[in-house]
């Protein structure tokens, strides 16, 4: 509802509303005041009203950076460990127990003069380092990649909570410079 300020020869004035119209009321100095008619009120100048709310805070520099710079985080991890999960679903999932039992049924189902002739190849070219193995390259990639992956996360969960503190932290009240 409408409030209306009626002066005071204080200086001073109380707030009425237009239902109090024909009554009187009691200003802070202590003299009684009577209030004009409807149409005598709506002379009086309207009080503008306020809600009781918190005041508004603006964003300081280093409240907004704390965003920027999390906000950023977040998106830079989520890219990461997209990417690596992209990635890690191309390569094979084979364990070395795994690994064997592959050899095995190669072995088996392979006729023996290929096999003998897979034998003399690797006999003149030696055995060659471990890590010519593909499947034990697999799992190293894999390894390298899971790590990325939890970095990624690990870098937008940072970004998350950077995120939060920012909109968290205290401003500066509205209209300060």
């Amino acid at each position: 509802m409408a409030k209306y300020l009626l002066p005071c020869e204080c200086g001073e004035g109380v707030a009425i509303e237009p239902s109090q119209a024909g009554s009187s009321v009691v200003c802070q100095c202590g003299k009684s005041l009577e209030v004009p008619t409807l149409r005598g009120i709506r002379t009086l100048d309207p009080i503008q009203a306020t809600a009781a709310r918190q005041p508004t805070r603006e964003w300081s520099p280093l409240r907004g950076g704390i965003f920027v710079v999390a906000f950023v985080g977040m998106l830079a991890g989520a890219g990461i460990a997209g990417y690596a999960y992209k990635a890690i679903q191309k390569v094979i999932n084979v364990s070395a127990d795994q690994e064997q039992q592959l050899y095995a049924h190669y072995i088996d189902q392979t006729p023996v003069d290929e096999l003998y002739a897979e034998w003399r190849i690797m006999r003149e070219q030696r055995l060659g380092s471990p890590d010519e193995n593909a499947f034990v390259n697999a799992r190293k990639q894999r390894r390298v990649l899971t790590g990325i992956i939890t970095f990624g996360i690990g870098l937008s969960v940072a970004g998350i909570v950077g995120m939060i503190i920012s909109l968290v932290l205290p401003g500066k009240p509205a209209g300060q410079p």
